[in-house]
This record gives structure tokens, C-alpha cells and sequence, in this order.
């Protein structure tokens, strides 16, 4: 399979995937809420959110398998954009360390329980 077809199959992954995120966000808040028991197509709350996870997850990898294609056209654009070496070492590193931040973010936070009320 050639470069543009490989392409054209992966955005049209990316977008199914996409729209597979939204549409399990949206059912198991608010068509099926947080009523342990409502199901759909036998499939709970629980495991539509596992769905949604799995959805991102596999969109996520499809994003950067995407970017790894055109990386040549991004990194051209971008030194077109920024034509400042120093600059674009200074953007690509608060690049980085917000994405990585983004990532260990759900690792690193600690939640708090609020008090019960009775």
C-alpha cells in the first residue's frame, strides 16, 4: 500500500476513533448516568467508560503514527514559523515538558475525599 493510501486509511481511522470517543462520552453521562442499573447492548456504565479509555488510547496511538508520517512537513513548517534556532530549542522543550506533564498528571495528583453528610 503506497504512502497516500496508508494515509487516507489512518485519518479515516482517526476520525471513526474520534467520533467513537465522543459518542461513549456522551452515552455514559448522560444517557446512562451513574445508575448501576441501566445497560445497553449489555453493557454497563463501567464499560462503556472502559470502551471510551480504550478509544482514546487507540486515537492517541493513531495521532502520533500520524505526526511520525509528516514529520518532515512539521518540522519544516516549524522552522519556517520559528526561524530562530534558540527559540525553537526553547519551544520544542516546553513542548515536551507539558506533554510529559499531561501524562504523569493522573499518576502524580493525589484527590481528596470530600466529608460524607448524612
Amino acid at each position: 500500500m503506497d504512502r497516500l493510501k496508508v494515509n487516507l486509511v489512518l485519518i479515516a481511522l482517526m476520525f471513526l476513533c474520534g467520533m467513537g470517543v465522543i459518542e461513549t462520552a456522551l452515552l455514559a453521562r448522560f444517557v446512562l448516568g451513574h445508575d448501576e442499573e441501566l445497560t445497553l447492548l449489555g453493557i454497563d456504565h463501567e464499560g462503556w467508560e472502559t470502551i471510551h479509555f480504550t478509544l482514546g488510547c487507540i486515537w492517541v496511538g493513531l495521532i502520533a503514527i500520524h505526526i511520525g508520517m509528516h514529520w518532515g512537513v512539521i518540522q519544516s513548517a516549524f522552522r519556517r514559523l520559528v526561524p530562530n534556532r534558540t527559540v525553537r530549542v526553547i519551544v520544542g522543550v516546553i513542548f515536551i515538558i507539558v506533554c510529559i506533564l499531561l501524562v504523569t498528571f493522573p499518576f502524580i495528583v493525589k484527590p481528596k475525599a470530600h466529608g460524607a453528610s448524612l
